[in-house]
């Protein structure tokens, strides 16, 4: 398969920034699909992952017609929560 759908299990991230780059790896991102589980909220929560990454990271998504996942909430603390 060709074009932008073709892997995105093999597609690394965009560089973002530095703190980003070293907030994805610590937190086991390391490939677009990878991302599919975080939610924008989720990811906005990890030290040094600021707006202009994740929009960054959104583009990415977006180019091989991915997404983040739907925001979701631990249904006993109210809080969010990443799905794995």
């Amino acid at each position: 398969m060709s074009g932008p759908v073709a892997d995105s299990a093999s597609i690394p991230l965009s560089k973002a920034s530095n703190p980003a780059s070293s907030v994805t790896n610590v937190a086991g991102i390391e490939k677009l699909n990878d991302l599919v589980s975080w939610s924008r909220t989720d990811l906005a929560h990890l030290h040094g992952m600021g707006p202009r990454a994740i929009r960054i990271l959104e583009e990415a998504l977006r180019h091989h017609h991915l997404e983040f996942a739907a925001e979701s909430r631990d249904l006993k603390s109210g809080e969010l929560c990443h799905r794995v």
